[in-house]
């Protein structure tokens, strides 16, 4: 593949990636967002239904099993963001993305105005090296998280390999 073709397929590579974490980090912020809402308002009408002093007894048992109910499932939402933790990886998507505009803006101002046929494959590694790195970096913060350290030193020997071949 020559170089300026190489060229081409960054520029589609990382344009197709910053679509992509730009939409999963809204993503990720709005259910971040819609899981703290939802918790806060479940359990301001816990508040609510166990404090109402009725007169009828009935009634009140039935708002006693509703706050019951809800509170049940304020457990199990904060379980699920417990476990998928939205806010987390919506702040490691936004950084990703910002690195990969970064990555995008630099990449289409070095290749503005260059002879095409003139393009240096080594510099155009260099932009892909990069690339390589946000998205490594990304991939370990994820199984930090998510608790894979088995997959992150096998991405640690695999890039030892490469650097001593280098």
């Amino acid at each position: 593949m020559k170089a300026a073709e190489r060229l081409n397929w960054l520029q589609t590579e990382i344009d197709v990636l910053v679509g992509r974490y730009q939409n999963d980090s809204r993503d990720y912020k709005r259910q971040a967002f819609r899981l703290r809402i939802v918790s806060v308002f479940l359990a301001a009408i816990v508040t609510v239904l166990l404090g109402l002093k009725l007169k009828d007894e009935a009634l009140t048992a039935a708002f006693s099993n509703g706050a019951l109910v809800l509170s049940a499932a304020i457990t199990v939402l904060s379980a699920y963001e417990a476990f998928f933790d939205p806010r987390a990886l919506w702040v490691r998507e936004t950084v990703t993305f910002a690195r990969l505009k970064d990555l995008q803006r630099d990449l289409r101002f070095w290749a503005a105005g260059r002879d095409m046929d003139t393009v240096d494959p080594a510099e155009v590694e260099k932009f892909k090296l990069r690339l390589d790195s946000v998205l490594e970096d990304t991939l370990k913060y994820w199984m930090k998280i998510k608790g894979a350290p088995d997959l992150e030193k096998h991405l640690e020997a695999k890039a030892e390999l490469g650097q001593k071949k280098s």
